[in-house]
């Protein structure tokens, strides 16, 4: 039995856990966001509830640092 292969093994499962896991908080956020984007009192930026549009750019900026992160890994979509 070839110890080297089954780490490699987990590694490669670890990281895709963590992308999936990264990809369901990003999803998350968006619903969140989506609700929050409904609500009529509260702060305003633009006329559009300000946590409505952090929780919607927190959400963009993650999801292009995890495609950056699997683009760098040199696993294409």
């Amino acid at each position: 039995m070839d110890v080297t292969k089954l780490q490699h093994f987990g590694n490669q499962l670890d990281c895709a856990t963590s992308r999936l896991t990264m990809g369901i908080m990003i999803a998350a956020l968006i619903i969140g966001s989506s609700t929050v984007m409904t609500v009529e009192h509260g702060p305003k930026l633009l006329g559009l509830p300000l946590f409505g549009l952090l929780g919607f750019t927190g959400a963009a900026i993650v999801g292009i640092w995890l495609l950056i992160s699997i683009r760098r890994s040199g696993r294409n979509l």
